[in-house]
C-alpha cells in the first residue's frame, strides 16, 4: 500500500476522531447541567456507564489514528529509502523502461551520457537503436526470448553508442506483467563494463607476452608513446616496465629514424599490407621487426612491434657469404679476361667470320656480361653484409638522378621492346644520396620491370612530393605477383613466381641489395601489386631537414 492510501486513511481517522471528540463533548455538557439524564430518562449509574463508554470509544479512536500515523511515518521512511536507492542506482547504472515490442518508454541520465542520445532522440524508439551493425543480433534475440517467457535475462553485451564506438554491458532486465498475465513491459539495468573488459584483457594478454622469447613493443599509432613493453623488450632497453610509460618508441634504439618508420608503415593504412618486415642493426645487433596495425576496443589503433635477434643468422649468412664472395674473387679474373679474348676476337675479325661463328662470339660476350653482372651483385651483398659498402653521400636534384637513370637503361629496354615513360610533379626534388648507388637502385628496379613487362610494354617511372619524403615509383604493366609471394621478394638468392608462371633470369639479389641501400639512405622500398594489372615499386627518401621542415 502506498503514501496516497494512507493518506486517505488518515484523513477518514482525523474526521472520526474530530466528530468523536464533539459527541463526546456535547454529551458531557449536556450531563452537567442535567439535560442529558432528562432527555434519555436515565439514573446516575447509567449516565456514568454512557460517559465510559463515550471515553471508550474516544480512547480507540485516538489509538486508530495514531496507529494510522505510525504507519504513515514508516511508509514515508521506507518511501525515502526507495527513492535514495533510486538516486543512486540512476547515479551509476544505466535505467531502461521498455514495452513489451521492446519500444524505449524511459531511460535515466546515465542512459543518454553514456550513449549520446538526447530523451528525444531515444524514447519511442526500439532497443535495436543500441543493438545494431554488430554483426551478431543473438543476445538481442535472446533477451527478447527469456523475456516474453517471463524469465529475468542477466549477462554481458556489447551495445553501440551513437557516435559508433562499441561498448561492453553487465545487464539485468526484468520482464513486468500485468494481472492477466499480459507482458507489458521490461526494467533494464546495465552497468558499463568496457574500462574493466579491457582491463581484464590486457591483464591476460600481458601474462602471455611477458614470457615470449621475442620482443614485444605496442605504442600508439599517432604519437609513437609506449603502451606495453614485454621482459624481453625491458631488459633490452635496461627500463622499468614504469619508464617505458613515459618513452616514446624512438627512444628504443639511438639511430632510430622517425621519418623512415612512418615511411616503413604506411602500407599498414591504406591496407596494401597486414604487417611490415625490416632488418636493422642496432646498438646490441642485428634485429628484424614484423610490425602490425592493431585496432583496440575503444577504437584508437596502436602498432605492434615485434622484435627478433637475428645475429646469429646473420653471422650465418655471413659467412656463406663471405665464401661465396672468394669464390666470385676468383671468377673475376679469369672472366674479365675472357670477355677481353672475345671483344678482341670480335674486332678483329670483323667479316671473316661467318654468320654462325659471330652469333657464337656474340652469345658468349653476353654470357661473359651476365656472369659478371652476377659476380658484382654477390660482392655487393658481402659488402653490405660486413659493412664495408662506401656510399657518398651528398645533396643531389633526383630529376636529374632519374633522367641520367632513364639514358642508363633505356638500351636495355629497347632491347626488350618496352620503353620508359617519365611522369615528374617536381622540377626541384633534392636528397642526400650517393648519386652511384641511387642510378644502382633504379637499374635494378627499372631492369626488372623490363624484364616483367610485355612486348610494346610501358615502363612509368614517377616522382613526387610525399610531405616529408620524396616518392620514387617504377610501374610495370607486367602480370604481378600473388600476395603470398611478395614477402620473399626482398630475401638474398631469392626470386618471386610471377602470376603468369613463367621464369625470368636474374641472381635474386637485385632487390635484396636496393633495399639494403634503400634503408642505408634511411628510405624505404615497398610495392603494390595486382595480379593481372602490374607492380609498382615505391622508393621513400627523406628530404633533407630544412626542405622537411
Amino acid at each position: 500500500m502506498g503514501v496516497s492510501e494512507y493518506n486517505k486513511k488518515a484523513k477518514a481517522g482525523n474526521l472520526v476522531v474530530a466528530v468523536a471528540i464533539l459527541v463526546c463533548g456535547i454529551s458531557f455538557l449536556l450531563y452537567r447541567v442535567g439535560l442529558l439524564t432528562k432527555m434519555v430518562s436515565l439514573n446516575d449509574m447509567a449516565s456514568g456507564l454512557v460517559i465510559v463508554v463515550l471515553v471508550l470509544l474516544f480512547g480507540l479512536v485516538v489509538a486508530y489514528q495514531w496507529h494510522i500515523n505510525a504507519q504513515r511515518k514508516e511508509i514515508m521512511d521506507r518511501d525515502r529509502e526507495i527513492s535514495f536507492v533510486q538516486s543512486a542506482m540512476d547515479l551509476h547504472n544505466i535505467v531502461t523502461v521498455t514495452g513489451a515490442d521492446s519500444t524505449i518508454v524511459s531511460v535515466n541520465d546515465k542512459f543518454l551520457k553514456v550513449f549520446g542520445y538526447s530523451k528525444y532522440e531515444a524514447v519511442g524508439k526500439k532497443m535495436d537503436l543500441i543493438y545494431s551493425d554488430l554483426g551478431d543480433d543473438s543476445v538481442y534475440s535472446e533477451i527478447l526470448e527469456f523475456t516474453s517467457q517471463g524469465k529475468i535475462w542477466e549477462g554481458r553485451h556489447p551495445a553501440r553508442t551513437k557516435s559508433g564506438e562499441i561498448r561492453y554491458f553487465r545487464a539485468t532486465i526484468v520482464p513486468q506483467f500485468d494481472d492477466r498475465g499480459n507482458h507489458i513491459s521490461n526494467v533494464s539495468i546495465r552497468h558499463d563494463i568496457t574500462d574493466l573488459r579491457k582491463a581484464e584483457q590486457t591483464k591476460r594478454t600481458n601474462a602471455i607476452l611477458s614470457k615470449l622469447h621475442d620482443e614485444i613493443y605496442i605504442f600508439d599509432s599517432v604519437t609513437l608513446d609506449v603502451v606495453y613493453m614485454n621482459e624481453r623488450a625491458l631488459q633490452r632497453c635496461e627500463w622499468t616496465a614504469e619508464e617505458s610509460a613515459t618513452k616514446r618508441i624512438v627512444d628504443t634504439d639511438e639511430n632510430f629514424h622517425e621519418m623512415a618508420f612512418r615511411a616503413h608503415v604506411r602500407p599498414l593504412f591504406d591496407g596494401s599490407k597486414s604487417s611490415v618486415v625490416i632488418s636493422v642493426k642496432q646498438a646490441k645487433g642485428y634485429v628484424e621487426v614484423h610490425t602490425s596495425l592493431l585496432e583496440q576496443l575503444d577504437g584508437t589503433t596502436v602498432f605492434v612491434s615485434i622484435l627478433r635477434d637475428i645475429n646469429d643468422r646473420m653471422e650465418l649468412d655471413k659467412a656463406k657469404m663471405s665464401s661465396v664472395s672468394v669464390v666470385s674473387h676468383e671468377l673475376r679474373t679469369p672472366i674479365t679476361s675472357i670477355k677481353g679474348s672475345l671483344q678482341l676476337l670480335q674486332a678483329q675479325t670483323a667479316g671473316a667470320l661467318n654468320e654462325s661463328s659471330e652469333s657464337m662470339v656474340a652469345i658468349a660476350l653476353r654470357n661473359c656480361d651476365r656472369l659478371m653482372f652476377i659476380v658484382n651483385d654477390i660482392l655487393d651483398m658481402e659488402k653490405i653484409h660486413s659493412g664495408k659498402m662506401e656510399y657518398d653521400r651528398q645533396n643531389h636534384n633526383l630529376r636529374a638522378l632519374l633522367e641520367e637513370s632513364l639514358d642508363v637503361n633505356k638500351g636495355y629496354g629497347d632491347q626488350h621492346d618496352v620503353s620508359f615513360e617519365y611522369v615528374a610533379s617536381e622540377d626541384e626534388a633534392h636528397a642526400v644520396c650517393d648519386r652511384d648507388r641511387m642510378i644502382q637502385v633504379m637499374s635494378n628496379l627499372m631492369s626488372n620491370a623490363v624484364k616483367f613487362s610485355p612486348k610494346g610494354g610501358v615502363v612509368e617511372i614517377g616522382l613526387q612530393d610525399n610531405v616529408k619524403n620524396w616518392c620514387i615509383s617504377v610501374a610495370d604493366r607486367g602480370p604481378g605477383i600473388n600476395p603470398e609471394d611478395q614477402s620473399r621478394l626482398f630475401e638474398s638468392f631469392s626470386q618471386a613466381k610471377p602470376a603468369d608462371g613463367k621464369k625470368r633470369a636474374g641472381t635474386g639479389l637485385g632487390l635484396a641489395i636496393t633495399k639494403k641501400i634503400v634503408q642505408h639512405h634511411g628510405g624505404t622500398l615497398g610495392l603494390k601489386s595486382e595480379v593481372g594489372k602490374g607492380t609498382t615499386f615505391y622508393v621513400y627518401l627523406p628530404k633533407p631537414e630544412k626542405l622537411a621542415a
